[in-house]
This record gives structure tokens, sequence and C-alpha cells, in this order.
């Protein structure tokens, strides 16, 4: 497995003593690709969202208006909500 160091520019190819390795700081490579990617998704979903146009509504229980993305959300608070299946039966 390889290991780097992030600043100094050392790339050590170890079979065993990883907690050597991570107690001076070298961390294994294959997490960094897995963070980076985490990363990367995080951002793309972040846009996808961002894309989606923002939508007026109107609370059932309260009557207040809010704004959301998510074109099923009927309710704007947690509280509401409970309230709204209570009265729904469900």
């Amino acid at each position: 497995m390889k290991y780097t160091h992030p600043k100094y520019n050392l790339i050590i190819n170890a079979n065993g003593g990883y907690r050597v390795l991570e107690k001076l700081g070298f961390k294994p490579e294959q997490d960094e690709e897995k963070t980076k990617k985490k990363e990367e998704q995080k951002e793309k979903f972040k846009q996808f969202i961002a894309s989606h146009p923002l939508i007026d509504k109107i609370c059932p229980i309260c009557n207040q208006p809010f704004q959301t993305r998510n074109p099923k959300v009927r309710t704007n608070t947690r509280k509401c909500g409970q309230q709204l299946r209570r009265k729904e039966g469900r």
C-alpha cells in the first residue's frame, strides 16, 4: 500500500507498519482518493439541488408562506408536519 505525507513529497510503499506511518503523519493514498471522490459527489449534489427553482408554498397548519426546492414538502416545520400527519390519521 502506498503512503503519502501532506507536507513532504514522499511516497512510501509498505506492506506493514501502518500504525507507525500514521503516527508520523503519513496517510494511505486510497483514503485520500476516497475522500476526494466523496467531496466531489457532495459538490455535485449541492449543484444539483441548487439548480432546482424555489417553490412558494403555504403551510396548511400554520398558514405561513415558505419556500422549498422539494415539490413533495407540504409543511415548513417538523411540528406542523407531525400535526398534519395526526390530522390525516397516518
